[in-house]
């Protein structure tokens, strides 16, 4: 790379993508049909679908919380995600307590939220519902576009009782891809 104070510098592929403008973006139509295709492909447990809709790139980023560390999926691991058995370390809720389990038991439950059912959409723009805690797009995303796929709470319910998921768009080679999940 070429650095803006002069000299030249590197960085890891993996850790660039392309420059999309936010207004690009929202006014991408292809990514709403994207984010209606992986809200099918959860509420259907069709990996194979939802693996066609993760960057072949970057593969598939989660975070059970924004504050907890990411768990990464390979694109080609991605279709068998839903199905596993595997234990995964998602990090401490906010009482301090582990968050273990496969993504099938810890993830998969909290995606079918806002994948059944009228949601609400953000193009790049938080939507929350009361909170005692932060909520947030992870700093190191900052240059991702992303989604806010949000399910109120009931009105007969706690005000805290909602949920969201982040939605990181990448796009390859023009193309816009599901990269991160990042739940609120």
């Amino acid at each position: 790379i070429n650095r803006p104070t002069g000299g030249r510098g590197w960085v890891s592929a993996l850790d660039l993508t392309q420059d999309v403008p936010a207004e690009a973006f929202c006014g991408d139509g292809r990514v709403p049909t994207l984010l209606e295709a992986l809200r099918a492909s959860i509420a259907n447990r069709d990996g194979q679908g939802l693996q066609a809709l993760v960057s072949p790139r970057r593969g598939l980023t989660v975070r059970f919380d924004w504050w907890n560390p990411e768990v990464s999926y390979r694109a080609s691991d991605v279709a068998n995600v839903m199905g596993s058995d595997s234990p995964v370390d998602w990090g401490t809720q906010l009482s301090g307590g582990p968050i273990t389990g496969s993504f099938k038991e810890v993830v998969l439950p909290r995606l079918d939220e806002v994948a059944i059912g009228e949601i609400g959409r953000g193009c790049s723009e938080m939507l929350i519902g009361p909170t005692l805690r932060e909520a947030r797009w992870p700093s190191e995303y900052t240059n991702l576009n992303y989604y806010a796929l949000h399910r109120p709470a009931e009105a007969t319910g706690s005000e805290y009782a909602w949920t969201t998921w982040l939605v990181g768009v990448e796009y390859v080679d023009n193309q816009p891809y599901v990269s991160h999940l990042v739940q609120l």
